[in-house]
């Protein structure tokens, strides 16, 4: 039988490579239910590292595909484990416009009821202040935001 897309409930969840993103992402397979959808949005720029003498250079483009399709599978694999009906949404994005704005056009666009991150809590009174693109998030969501702090 299939849900109504009007009873089912849409959650965004930012991920990344970080413990936080990781705690947002569990905290979200537990709250979900299998008729809910959980959209995992992965945003990226112009992959750069380091060499030997501090010249920044280009990850080529080649490696950063297999390291995003690696991070995805992953993330999808746990997703059909615990039988839940994610989708991937991945982003390239460009420098004039910030993460948070990106995540909250996305819950508006899939009419999120929450958006589930985690946090960096750069301060050094943990827990005081979340980090900028949490805070940008609370600014600019419509929906509800759910900060998730891993333990």
């Amino acid at each position: 039988m299939s849900i109504p897309p009007h009873l089912r409930n849409t959650y965004v969840v930012p991920v990344d490579d970080s413990g936080n993103a990781r705690a947002a992402f569990q905290y979200a397979l537990k709250m979900s239910s299998q008729h809910d959808r959980i959209l995992l949005f992965h945003a990226h720029g112009e992959a750069l590292y380091a060499d030997c003498e501090g010249t920044i250079l280009s990850i080529p483009q080649v490696e950063e595909d297999k390291r995003n399709k690696a991070f995805e599978l992953k993330h999808m694999q746990e997703c059909r484990a615990q039988n839940r009906d994610c989708i991937w949404v991945e982003r390239q994005l460009l420098a004039a416009k910030a993460i948070s704005d990106e995540i909250c056009d996305i819950a508006r666009s899939e009419r999120a009821g929450n958006i589930i991150m985690g946090t960096r809590s750069r301060s050094t009174v943990a827990g005081l202040v979340l980090g900028s693109v949490s805070q940008g998030v609370l600014h600019c969501a419509d929906s509800p935001v759910t900060i998730v702090k891993p333990e």
